[in-house]
């Protein structure tokens, strides 16, 4: 499969200069965040019509951080989706650098986003690099970037978030045969005729309770590897989409969880954090947990 990604930086540059990025990239920033970070304490990042809010542009408070995305304790985030974005870190920074007492700054950390990279009217690395050197001495517990380059990197942790946004920037060709439970379960029930009784997700699952525990015991990290075997390919993606369809309200988000993709599907590689799985031609089905994570994916056992 090839290491791509579903949106790359490149959209992201040619898509910030659009009026819609203004309420889509926040938005954007809002799911990654709560995807990200189990442990939230506060997440405020308006979006949409709520964009033009005064204040800040985000607001997050987490136990735990989330690799070099989202700082562990309080951050302040500006997001920024104009040319010159580097003008406006600036711009933001000192201005709020000025409302923070120090003790607030110590214990908290600053994150300007801006969907543009090293394009024209974009921030480069090492323009991005120096920048923040300048300021590390001004109180703050971490100062942090997230261009165009990050955040396409981030996205790849989570496909079901890329396939939203990939469809928000007309990238449809991106997608491949990519499909959350969610969508899995929906195309599986439109087959029912309108006056048929509901489907249960329950039809997949009952009489598999060790394969449910199995897949259970999957997410809550207890196993890192759970090998499926059906009659085909279609009746592990049934039973999987039955499954996380079926979890309680306070696990949903898992619903979002990347089903099915095609070997070659493009736009889907490696992340640290697999989030899909690859229904193989054959009919069994390798999921993995990479160790000490939460997330679960999957690989093609030839």
């Amino acid at each position: 499969m090839d290491h791509t990604h579903i949106v790359q930086a490149g959209d992201l540059d040619r898509y910030a200069p659009t009026r819609d990025s203004q309420a889509v990239i926040p938005e954007l920033v809002y799911w990654l965040v709560k995807q990200s970070c189990s442990n939230l304490v506060v997440c405020r990042i308006p979006y949409g019509d709520a964009v033009n809010q005064p204040g800040w542009d985000g607001l997050v408070e987490t136990m735990e951080g989330f690799l070099e995305f989202v700082p562990k304790g309080k951050s302040y985030w500006e997001i920024g989706t104009g040319a010159d974005p580097q003008s406006k870190a600036t711009n933001d920074f000192k201005k709020r650098t000025e409302e923070i007492d120090d003790k607030e700054r110590a214990d908290s950390s600053f994150v300007f986003v801006t969907p543009r990279s090293s394009g024209s009217g974009g921030w480069n690395e090492p323009q991005q690099t120096k920048w923040l050197e300048s300021r590390k001495d001004t109180g703050w517990k971490q100062i942090r970037v997230i261009d165009g380059v990050k955040l396409a990197d981030w996205l790849r942790e989570y496909p079901a978030i890329g396939k939203w946004l990939a469809k928000k920037l007309n990238l449809t060709e991106n997608l491949g045969g990519l499909s959350t439970a969610i969508e899995h379960w929906e195309n599986l029930t439109s087959e029912c005729a309108a006056d048929d009784p509901p489907f249960p997700p329950t039809l997949f699952t009952i009489g598999r309770s060790g394969a449910c525990e199995a897949l259970q015991a999957l997410f809550e990290g207890k196993t890192q590897v759970l090998m499926l075997f059906a009659e085909s390919p279609q009746d592990v993606a049934d039973f999987v989409s039955a499954f996380l369809v079926g979890l309680d309200p306070d696990t949903s988000k898992r619903q979002d969880t990347p089903i099915y993709a095609p070997e070659n599907s493009p736009g889907l590689g490696e992340t640290e954090f697999p989030l899909f799985a690859a229904i193989c031609e054959a009919t069994e089905l390798c999921l993995h947990m990479p160790h000490g994570t939460m997330r679960h994916s999957s690989r093609r056992q030839d």
